[in-house]
């Protein structure tokens, strides 16, 4: 029984501790975030910019699934977005089994 308070006790310490440490809505600019799963279709720049503003790096996977002229203004507008924002954006090609190369 003696144990209970002083187990209590370490208890509520850690979970100070923790509760510490996590973030709160405040902290949302100024945390690095990635988003690793975006297509874009624009080379207008709205979306990196607003990724700036929300300290995001972007990450843009294109995926080569058959239809070539889709695949290659993504392609295009992704290495536009990486040279425009090289802080903010990165990108990678990946194609499918069946589809032919660009």
């Amino acid at each position: 029984m003696k144990r209970y308070p002083f187990l209590a006790i370490i208890v509520s310490v850690l979970a100070f501790s923790f509760l510490n440490k996590l973030y709160t809505g405040q902290d949302f600019s100024s945390v690095l975030k990635m988003d690793s799963h975006i297509f874009i279709y624009s080379d207008k720049g709205i979306f990196e910019d607003q990724a700036a503003m929300y300290n995001f790096i972007l990450i843009t996977l294109n995926v080569d699934q058959g239809d070539s002229m889709n695949i290659r203004k993504q392609i295009e507008n992704a290495l536009l977005s990486v040279q425009k924002h090289p802080e903010r954006s990165r990108h990678g090609l990946s194609c499918a089994k069946s589809a032919p190369a660009v």
